[in-house]
């Protein structure tokens, strides 16, 4: 229903006044809703000019409360709303007002209700019922008026959305600094190490006021090759929208790897409007990329110089996980080494300490073990019997059963074992000596060295002794021939929870297929 004729806007002359305008900025985004066509025409006139805070006005129309609807949801950054109440039914403007607060939940757009019947939609029951900022009856809002009320409405809008910038800020600051924090406490593990980046990356945006998507990239390759491709460096750390780009470089746009390629190539970085190309390189060849994009990027010199900082401590970070990984890579090199001396010397079945670790992750696993513990018990599972290298080799090998002597003197390769790697403040050989230590243990607390049972047994050596049981009686040995998987298989169902976790005995038979499957490839 529409307004009779005697209810349209009628507006005195009165001066209004004189404002700074700048072009620079964008104008403040007022919709207009009402069925009237001559409501439409007379508020365009007199706000043709209308500037506030600097900024100009941009009037959008809508004629019914469906389109207000679809143009609100698609522009949410409407500062005000000049509402009639009656259009095509009675509460139409009071439906755009519930939908406005409730569905699309934005609480900073100011709702100016303007009515020519104000008897329909009575001043105190809609104040009091609906989220609304101002009421006003058509017959009393003159020009200046109109002007005072815009003004009023938009200073409110920049208010809020100045606080809700800061909150963002804040919001910013603080993930960044959680990412930072979680990462703190593992910083040589490539995930945090790659958290630790993408919590930076964050800070930097804040403390430069940006809203910008960052790719952060790395290779020591960049220096020695001609053509420069996709495959040639790593994405690192990634936020925004290119956070998609950390899982598959292939997604990154060919406009950007040109921008890339050509920072590469000038070895220096670029500054544009729109994008920024940090260049850094390290003194073992590596080359490291961190490329920004947003919209008036136009940074002063201190702030050139921040995102240079930012970007080259993130380069030193990853040199030194690459470092760490050198490290630890050597470590897992000695260790396999000498798990092959190992079965060298004590005449085993070849590979036996491979399988035996191949077999612990399976197990750690299906336990639903963090993917770095998975790894460390699986690297350090060959070394279980380590200590056999100072044992007789008349006892270690020989071909049949031991006498009582000779058994105590093999069952001190577990102590052996544990004094090698005790006093290492290596994790991997920490965890080595638990295992070396514990894997002829019983839940029962029958087993030895020490007698432990239950809990008082480490999880990795629970896992040992089930999966270095497992593979040595489905192998030949020198006082032995390997059993059936039939007798095998018994033998676990009948030691659950008594020489070995009950647990861990449902994981290996649960996931036996997949042990089988190692078997084939290891022998």
């Amino acid at each position: 229903m529409g307004e009779e004729n005697d209810d349209k806007l009628i507006f005195a002359a009165e001066k209004k006044p004189e404002q700074p305008h700048s072009a620079t900025l964008p104008p403040w985004k007022v919709l207009v809703v009402d069925d009237e066509e001559s409501i439409h025409h007379i508020t365009n006139l007199v706000l043709k000019n209308f500037t506030f805070d600097g900024r100009g006005i941009d009037i959008l129309t809508a004629y019914s409360g469906g389109e207000a609807k679809r143009i609100l949801e698609q522009q949410p950054d409407i500062a005000t709303i000049l509402l009639d109440v009656v259009m095509e039914s009675d509460d139409a403007g009071l439906k755009v007002v519930t939908y406005l607060r409730e569905e699309l939940e934005n609480s900073n757009t100011r709702i100016i209700l303007r009515t020519g019947q104000p008897g329909i939609a009575p001043e105190q029951q809609v104040i009091a019922q609906y989220d609304i900022n101002d009421y006003k009856d058509k017959t009393e809002l003159t020009e200046q008026k109109l002007f005072s009320t815009i003004i009023t409405s938009l200073r409110g809008y920049r208010d809020l959305s100045n606080l809700e910038q800061q909150r963002k800020i804040i919001d910013n600051n603080r993930k960044g600094l959680e990412k930072i924090i979680a990462a703190s406490d593992s910083i040589f593990e490539i995930h945090s190490l790659q958290q630790f980046a993408e919590g930076v990356l964050i800070q930097l945006q804040s403390i430069l006021g940006l809203d910008v998507h960052s790719v952060y990239a790395g290779s020591e390759s960049f220096s020695m090759v001609q053509e420069r491709r996709r495959d040639d460096f790593q994405v690192l750390a990634a936020t925004g929208a290119y956070k998609a780009y950390s899982e598959n470089r292939e997604n990154i746009p060919e406009k950007m790897w040109q921008t890339i390629r050509e920072t590469i190539d000038q070895r220096q970085t670029l500054y544009g409007e729109e994008h920024i190309v940090c260049y850094i390189e390290n003194q073992v060849g590596g080359r490291y990329i961190h490329f920004l994009e947003g919209k008036n990027l136009n940074l002063d010199d201190a702030e050139k110089d921040l995102v240079t900082i930012f970007s080259r401590n993130i380069a030193i970070a990853f040199d030194n996980i690459r470092l760490n990984d050198e490290i630890e890579d050597t470590q897992r090199e000695v260790i396999h080494r000498l798990s092959e001396v190992l079965e060298m010397r004590s005449d085993e079945t070849g590979h036996h300490a491979k399988r035996v670790g191949e077999f612990t992750r399976i197990l750690a696993l299906a336990c639903k073990l963090p993917a770095e513990t998975v790894e460390l018990y699986k690297d350090a599972a060959p070394l279980h019997d380590v200590g056999k290298v100072a044992i007789p080799d008349y006892v270690l090998n020989k071909p049949g059963a031991l006498c009582d002597s000779e058994y105590e003197t093999m069952k001190t390769h577990a102590e052996l074992g544990y004094k090698m790697f005790a006093d290492s403040d290596r994790p991997i050989l920490q965890t080595a000596a638990r295992i070396a230590l514990e894997h002829h243990e019983r839940v029962d607390g029958t087993g030895y060295p020490r007698g432990l049972k239950g809990d008082e047994i480490s999880l990795e050596a629970k896992i040992v002794a089930v999966t270095d049981v497992f593979d040595a009686l489905s192998h030949d040995r020198i006082y032995r021939k390997a059993w059936p998987m039939n007798d095998i298989l018994a033998l676990f169902k009948k030691e659950r929870g008594k020489g070995f976790d009950a647990k861990i005995v449902d994981l290996l038979l649960a996931n036996i297929d997949q042990l089988h499957k190692v078997r084939e490839t290891l022998g």
